[in-house]
């Protein structure tokens, strides 16, 4: 990363606001993609600094404790466990029979969101197609 363009960072915060707290390390195979960011950063009018605290926070956001997304630790602890169908197919009972009680009402809450958001739209199709 030595081009002109790859090493100025585009100010937007006053510079005696700036203060390096962590120093991280790019292994010389990442340069390409450190160079196509730094591009990125300055066409968008971000410093490359505003641009991994965003990506951090996206990150921290997705994986806090309290998203409620279905976890994946029972996979990680036995390999064996069957994946969740999709919304396409119809479950098999021992999808669900290595699922801790807490799992199971995790998936029961997301599917009753799902039931009542779509429940509207079923009813219409419903009396329109007379299944």
């Amino acid at each position: 990363m030595t081009s002109e363009d790859s090493t100025k960072p585009v100010e937007t915060v006053p510079p005696e606001a700036m203060r390096p707290i962590r120093t991280i390390y790019i292994a010389p195979h990442d340069f390409p993609l450190i160079a196509a960011l730094l591009k990125k950063a300055k066409r968008e009018g971000w410093s490359f600094s505003e641009m991994v605290l965003q990506a951090l926070r996206f990150y921290a956001l997705r994986h806090s404790k309290d998203n409620d997304q279905f976890r994946l630790d029972p996979w990680n602890k036995d390999p064996g466990l069957l994946a969740l169908p999709t919304l396409g197919e119809i479950p098999r009972e021992e999808y669900f029979e290595k699922l801790s009680e807490a799992d199971v009402l995790l998936l029961a809450k997301k599917i009753r969101g799902w039931k009542a958001a779509i429940h509207p739209k079923i009813r219409e199709l419903d009396y329109k197609w007379d299944w």
